[in-house]
């Protein structure tokens, strides 16, 4: 390639660009050939769409080739095989029995469980836990969405895709240690970490471990499963898993995230917990009691109001909160109880934890990993949303917006906790400017940003600024890392994270999941083509977004305004002009230009307005592609190196898939 200016590109032929998951020099493995496999039935999916599509569908695969996601253009559907009016599980059922090889490997011992179905007015989200040889995995889970009419609009899987190892037996199913003794090791870690207590465990149960699945490396175990609680139950709450043939700790987190009727209590003296405000009463002389109890009503008040939820589990739950604890932190307990320690009563910070309460009722989720990550940030959005949306309670102003805790009570707390506030301590989190925490390289930082070498790291809480920054780019608006993105507002922004939250994210979510299912909840939002471009902006300027695999032309600002795809569609930002002749060049456009073997413009990408000239003509839906053996042609493969769309010297365009023009 040859480049003119900044972004001005002249392609001559021969050219072979070669796109996809995958790309190899010679010869063809096994796994080529199952990559191959897959993607080939894929095509045969996305040609099933029913509807009008006026662009294409979203996929976004592993490095094998399976599918993690799945969406069809708006207002089109998969058929699932059993017709229209199909109930929705059974549809979900249907279509997952005929595709289930697009997913994960075919081995006869994967099964998937509907854990969960939930129908609205226009839709339907089943939950499956992915099972192998009858035991759960852990973390393991894919959502089906049905619209009205049982067809299928989209598909998320986090799952252990690739079963090899344990197909060939390579992961005994058998324990060598029985659950009693898994219980005993588990209680010994706790006792380590958290000192002389009265710890009791949960019976322990089998399941599968595939790091993977929840962003970490490492092998295949099977293991046993325990939660230990002190006999209390207020201070320790840890998740443990256990290697059930060397007995080793594979994983462990504490199930305390760090969280209208209300009950406030008095716990200054933690042997003596007193109810010191109820439901209607008035102030007391206590500060702390008066503000959670205030604070706790925006919360209850807002999620009523702008999410039309009751409480934190939607069916009007009571609340109990406790203050005055002498402790550095804040936390809610299951199912209803939120704690504060002393200094640490904001409204950001009671909504933050009101948050994890609902985040316990809509999904469960693991603590561990990206996934721990999202989820502090999805409390501090709603945290913060509050605030902003509650003028007059503690410092509102510009200079401390989007500040997580800036109405702690910092003297004290420094004073108190030195070992864990330093002196200069005004805030928890920084959401506009997460730099601010610091801690380096954790968001927007593709090498970083999603890697832990210990999985049992509080590894969550430093990883929220990647969400906390998308959170105030879509709600305030601003430019970041090359891209401008327009505010869309308190109301929007909260809505569009909260169908996520409630009905997308799987128990693994990571941050591509996260960008992904954002796209999705826009389109079941009903959101313009605008709004949702604005979406994936967004997402790219904090790098989650996944675009599928392709050749793309871009402008001057990194975005793409033509591509092909690596299923051979060909999509335009702009319109296509074919048999164009004498196309003039626009010195204030940068052009994408592709020449014949004499130096003539066949082909023509304005990467201004993303319009395209081509001096032939379109066709779609090939069958089978042939370039010309004697002529030099511009050569677009996918992973596997089968060609998937080309342009020949005469200026026609061949694809496998079809065009699609987001205007007309």
């Amino acid at each position: 390639m040859l480049m003119k200016g900044l972004s001005l590109t002249t392609v001559s032929f021969i050219v072979f660009i070669v796109i996809g998951f995958s790309s190899k020099t010679s010869g063809q493995s096994s796994s080529d050939v199952t990559v191959q496999a897959r993607t080939s039935a894929l095509r045969g999916l996305l040609g099933s769409i029913e509807g009008i599509a006026r662009e294409p569908p979203r996929t976004h695969k592993t490095k094998e080739g399976y599918l993690r996601f799945l969406m069809a253009p708006p207002s089109t559907h998969f058929p699932s095989g059993l017709g229209q009016g199909a109930a929705p599980k059974k549809a979900a059922d249907a279509f997952l029995g005929q595709w289930r090889r697009l997913f994960v490997s075919e081995s006869p011992q994967v099964g998937f469980e509907a854990i969960k179905v939930k129908t609205t007015a226009s839709r339907t989200y089943v939950r499956y836990q992915q099972m192998y040889a009858g035991l759960k995995v852990f973390g393991a889970e894919m959502i089906v969405q049905v619209n009205g009419g049982g067809g299928i609009s989209a598909v998320i899987s986090d799952i252990m895709y690739n079963t090899e190892e344990l197909d060939r037996d390579e992961v005994p199913l058998g324990p060598s240690i029985d659950g009693a003794a898994a219980q005993a090791s588990a209680v010994e870690l706790a006792a380590e970490e958290y000192g002389p207590l009265a710890l009791e465990a949960t019976p322990a149960t089998l399941m599968i471990y595939c790091p993977s699945v929840v962003g970490h490396t490492g092998p295949k175990r099977l293991v046993w499963q325990t939660v230990v609680s002190d006999v209390a139950g207020e201070t320790v709450r840890e998740f443990v898993l256990v290697d059930a043939e060397s007995g080793e700790i594979v994983l462990h987190y504490s199930l305390i995230k760090h969280a209208m009727y209300r009950e406030i209590w008095d716990c200054s003296d933690i042997w003596n917990h007193r109810l010191v405000r109820s439901e209607g009463e008035g102030d007391t002389n206590d500060l702390e009691v008066n503000h959670a109890y205030y604070y706790v009503g925006n919360c209850y008040n807002f999620f009523k109001d702008e999410h039309e939820r009751l409480s934190v589990d939607g069916y009007d739950v009571g609340l109990k909160v406790e203050v005055n604890y002498d402790s550095e932190n804040a936390w809610k307990d299951e199912p209803n109880l939120l704690i504060f320690g002393k200094g640490l009563v904001a409204e950001d910070v009671v909504g933050h934890e009101f948050v994890h309460l609902v985040d316990y009722y809509v999904v469960s989720t693991n603590g561990t990993g990206p996934t721990a990550g999202i989820h502090e940030s999805l409390a501090d959005m709603w945290g913060e949303w509050i605030d902003q949306a509650n003028p007059g309670y503690g410092n509102d102003t510009n200079s401390v917006k989007w500040m997580v805790g800036e109405d702690c009570n910092w003297p004290y707390l420094v004073e108190r906790w030195p070992e864990m506030f330093p002196e200069d301590t005004v805030a928890i989190r920084y959401m506009k400017d997460p730099t601010l925490d610091g801690v380096d390289g954790v968001f927007y930082d593709g090498a970083d940003r999603l890697s832990i070498e210990d999985p049992n790291d509080d590894w969550g809480y430093y990883n929220a600024g990647i969400g906390n920054k998308l959170a105030y780019l879509l709600t305030d608006g601003d430019t970041f890392n090359g891209y401008t993105i327009s505010g869309m507002g308190i109301s929007d922004a909260a809505d569009l994270f909260y169908e996520c939250m409630t009905n997308l994210l799987t128990s693994s979510v990571d941050y591509e999941d996260l960008g992904n299912t954002l796209m999705l909840a826009a389109v079941n939002l009903g959101w313009s083509q605008s709004e949702r471009e604005n979406v994936e902006k967004a997402c790219r300027a904090v790098e989650i977004y996944t675009a599928g695999s392709g050749f793309y032309v871009k402008n001057s600002s990194g975005l793409p305004v033509a591509w092909f795809d690596d299923l051979g569609n060909l999509v335009l930002t702009g319109t296509l002009t074919e048999e164009a002749v004498d196309v003039e060049e626009n010195p204030e456009h940068d052009e994408f230009r592709v020449q014949d073997s004499s130096g003539n413009d066949v082909a023509i990408i304005d990467m201004t307005n993303g319009d395209m000239y081509i001096t032939g003509e379109l066709h779609e839906e090939c069958q089978t592609l042939e370039p010309s053996e004697e002529s030099d042609d511009f050569i677009i493969k996918d992973g596997t190196e089968d060609i998937v769309a080309y342009i020949n010297e005469l200026g026609d365009v061949y694809l496998k898939g079809k065009l699609y023009k987001k205007r007309e």
